[in-house]
Formats: C-alpha cells, sequence, structure tokens
C-alpha cells in the first residue's frame, strides 16, 4: 500500500510528532494520502472533523473547522489510520 501510494504524494505521521498538524493540513489541501501510524483506540479529537465529514462548501472550494482554524479541504484526500 504504501508503494502504491508514495506516487501519490503519501506523507507517513503519528499524532506525537511535532509536525502532525502542519502535514495534516498539508494533506488535507492538496488532496494526498496520509497515514497516521500508532493512533490508540480512543482516537484524538482532532480527527473527529476529518472522520465525521463535517465539510464546509465555499465560493471558493471546501473547507474543514480543524481545531481552532479553517483547512482548504481537497475531496481527493484519504486518511490511513493505524492501530
Amino acid at each position: 500500500m504504501i508503494n502504491r501510494e508514495s506516487a501519490h504524494g503519501l506523507k507517513v505521521t503519528r499524532l506525537t510528532d511535532k509536525s502532525f498538524r502542519r502535514t495534516l493540513e498539508m494533506q488535507l489541501a492538496t488532496g494526498s494520502p496520509l497515514l497516521i501510524e500508532d493512533v490508540p483506540e480512543e482516537i484524538d479529537s482532532i480527527l473527529n472533523p476529518i472522520i465525521e465529514k463535517r465539510f464546509i462548501k465555499k465560493p471558493s472550494g471546501w473547507m474543514l473547522m480543524l481545531a481552532d482554524k479553517d483547512v482548504d479541504f481537497n475531496p481527493n484526500f484519504q486518511v490511513l489510520i493505524e492501530e
């Protein structure tokens, strides 16, 4: 899977990475896939808007409220969560 998705800009990260939020925002905006490794059984609340598909249609495109910030959302974005 990683080999197949790497051609589409796959990034691999963890919730504990210092740049996690920045990586998440970038992948959401570009529509590139994101693999989040070592996710605990209880998923971090920052991922709730993505899992619950709380997308907002704006004249300029799609947005997603991520914590306290509006983030551009590309419908090609995919998130893969690994325990």
